[in-house]
C-alpha cells in the first residue's frame, strides 16, 4: 500500500512538473515607458459617460410610457430630455474620450423614432376625426 502511494505521488510530480515550471517562468522585460503605459491602461480604462446612460434611460421610459393610459402625457418630456441628453453626451464623449457613444446614439434613435411615430399617429387621428 505504501509503495502504491509513493508511486502515485511520483507520478503526480512527473505529470504536473511542466505546469509548475511554466507558472514560475520569468516575464519578458519591457522598457519602463511601455510598462507604465500598459499599467495606466489597465488601471484607468475609459469610463462610460453617465449622461449617455441617462439619455437611454429617459428615451426608453418615454417610449414605454406612451402605452400607459393617464401617464402618456409625460412621455414627450422624457423623450425630449433623452434626445437632449444624448446630443450633449455625444459631445462630452468626443471631448473626454469616454465610452458610451453607442448608448447615446441608441437613445437618439429611440427618441427620434418615437417622436416621428407620435407625429404620424396625431396626423392619422386628425384625419380620421375631420
Amino acid at each position: 500500500m505504501q509503495n502504491t502511494l509513493k508511486y502515485f505521488f511520483v507520478l503526480l510530480l512527473i505529470v504536473f512538473q511542466p505546469v509548475m515550471e511554466t507558472a514560475h517562468a520569468a516575464k519578458p522585460i519591457f522598457p519602463s515607458s511601455i510598462q507604465k503605459s500598459k499599467r495606466d491602461k489597465k488601471e484607468n480604462p475609459p469610463k462610460t459617460n453617465t449622461l449617455a446612460k441617462w439619455s437611454l434611460i429617459l428615451s426608453a421610459i418615454g417610449f414605454l410610457s406612451i402605452f400607459i393610459p393617464y401617464v402618456n402625457f409625460i412621455s414627450i418630456y422624457l423623450i425630449v430630455g433623452g434626445i437632449v441628453c444624448g446630443i450633449i453626451a455625444l459631445g462630452q464623449i468626443k471631448k473626454r474620450k469616454e465610452k458610451g457613444s453607442g448608448l447615446a446614439i441608441t437613445s437618439l434613435v429611440v427618441g427620434g423614432v418615437t417622436v416621428i411615430g407620435a407625429i404620424v399617429a396625431i396626423a392619422v387621428l386628425l384625419s380620421i376625426f375631420n
